[in-house]
This record gives C-alpha cells, structure tokens and sequence, in this order.
C-alpha cells in the first residue's frame, strides 16, 4: 500500500532530486502533495517533482479499513 507521502518524506523526495512520485490513494490528515498542502506547486525549488496519485485508491481504502478493524478487534 502507498499513500501520499507525508511533508517529511516529500523533503527527502526534493532532496534526493526524485524525478517521479506515483502513490496510490490520497493521505487526507498529513499528505503533502494535494491533500493538505500541494508542496511540488510551490515556487522557489530549483527541482521539479512529477507527481502521479490516487493509482487504485479505492482498493487501498478497502485495505486499510480491513486492517484497522481487524486491529481493532485485537
């Protein structure tokens, strides 16, 4: 499972100039690329980031809910 990377990783992303980021469902609490903030349209970096997401986020979402309730019942 990959999610949108959180705003720590998207620092490791620019600073390891990776040309290209593909993630597969949105991360809505820390993702920093669209979900709540959209650092690769951010002005000033002399590195531009390719930024592909949402690639099968409904089967991600799927995963993630069974796994948390499966957790949950632990």
């Amino acid at each position: 499972i990959t999610l949108e990377p959180c705003l720590m990783c998207t620092g490791a992303i620019y600073q390891t100039h990776i040309k290209r980021v593909v993630y597969g469902a949105p991360e809505p609490k820390f993702g920093s690329l669209g979900s709540v903030i959209s650092v690769h349209e951010a002005q000033g970096f002399n590195h531009r980031v390719e930024v592909e997401g949402g690639i099968m986020a409904e089967e991600i979402a799927a995963m993630m809910r069974s796994f948390f309730q499966d957790l949950r019942k632990k």
